[in-house]
């Protein structure tokens, strides 16, 4: 059996616990309370007559869902494969964004793509999306790279073990894309 993501209780800390889903935690002097805020109810059931008044229901939730999360002083950066997910994503944040005056200044995107892979190659996908919203963003090319080609960086602070000391080719490409495209 192979596993991709630990149990969602563990973290790589000893005596740091992770908050449990649709919980929040109240410390006091000595104390803590952790307090479910949400949980998903199967009897709940919403009944329309019409395909297009489910419709209109998901686009509204989704929208709301995304305007909530654009709450930023600063660009906001998303991921976008020029999949169904991140491409809908995206064009909502757009949405919202032109619409509904949400507190980011703009998003920006970061995608991956491998041009030697013809399975793995997205770049025709988002790229579609970027034509369409009018605005290009980072693109790194995976293929050219070493999977796990690493150099020392012990320059900044480690929030997280290893997290300032090695520095990827990602994260590199990363930084030097973004300083090209505007990207702050």
């Amino acid at each position: 059996m192979v596993v991709i993501f630990p149990a969602s209780h563990l973290t790589p800390f000893v005596g740091i616990e992770s908050v449990p889903p649709s919980s929040y935690i109240y410390f006091q002097k000595k104390s803590r309370t952790i307090t479910k805020y949400w949980d998903f109810d199967p009897a709940k059931q919403i009944r329309y007559k019409t395909d297009a008044e489910y419709e209109e229901h998901f686009r509204s939730v989704f929208q709301e869902a995304v305007r909530r999360r654009l709450r930023s002083h600063a660009a906001i950066l998303a991921e976008l494969s020029g999949g169904m997910d991140s491409s809908s994503i995206v064009c909502m944040a757009d949405i919202a964004i032109a619409r509904d005056g949400v507190q980011t200044p703009r998003l920006d995107t970061l995608s991956y793509y491998d041009d030697s892979e013809p399975g793995w190659n997205e770049y025709p996908y988002f790229t579609k999306v970027e034509e369409m919203r009018g605005r290009v963003g980072c693109h790194i090319n995976i293929g050219q790279q070493k999977a796990f080609q690493f150099s020392i960086d012990a320059t900044g602070f480690a929030a997280r073990p290893l997290r300032a000391t090695l520095q990827t080719w990602r994260a590199k490409d990363f930084l030097n894309a973004s300083t090209h495209t505007g990207i702050e």
